[in-house]
């Protein structure tokens, strides 16, 4: 019988409320940088996707899953869990054969110089969450963004709510 793996929760992860965004692509900016010393968002660990038609923007960013399909899948195990659950690729070790890239559920493993590249939370400091300007990332406890959505969803449905009784009185 296999041994269960032994799982490191993650103490914090970069949490967005889309409702702030405003798509300036700050984060991008200040991640290239932070990480490769130039502003280029091709070099970005966080992507800004855009609708606009809708007007929405929405960054993505690792996650650092509790049981990360990149790690798994890495065939020369390039990508590790830290003790704090955030997935490093050690880029020492990385081939770059995009098996991880594309196992992501949420495609945001890119590469760079024919190395895999990730959010690794800037070493427990996020650059792109000090620097957004509208504070639409947050760096916090994932459970912390559980109950920020079901706040969100209980706001919507009183104010649908208290709408129908206004209507219904006229």
């Amino acid at each position: 019988m296999a041994k269960p793996k032994k799982r490191s929760a993650v103490k914090k992860i970069i949490t967005v409320n889309p409702d702030k965004c405003t798509g300036c692509r700050t984060c991008e900016a200040i991640c290239s940088f932070q990480h490769f010393e130039r502003v280029n968002p091709a070099l970005s660990r966080i992507w800004v996707t855009k609708n606009e038609e809708s007007g929405f923007d929405f960054p993505a960013v690792c996650l650092h899953c509790e049981d990360p399909l990149c790690v798994e899948v890495c065939p020369i195990g390039a990508i590790q869990k830290q003790e704090n659950g955030v997935a490093v690729i050690d880029q020492t070790h990385c081939r770059g054969c995009r098996i991880c890239m594309m196992a992501c559920p949420f495609g945001v493993i890119s590469s760079h110089s024919g190395k895999m590249i990730k959010c690794d939370l800037c070493e427990g400091e996020p650059q792109c969450v000090q620097w957004c300007p509208t504070g639409a990332l947050n760096f916090c406890q994932p459970e912390f963004a559980t109950h920020y959505r079901r706040r969100q969803i209980a706001d919507i449905f009183l104010d649908r709510e208290m709408a129908g009784r206004h209507q219904e009185k006229k």
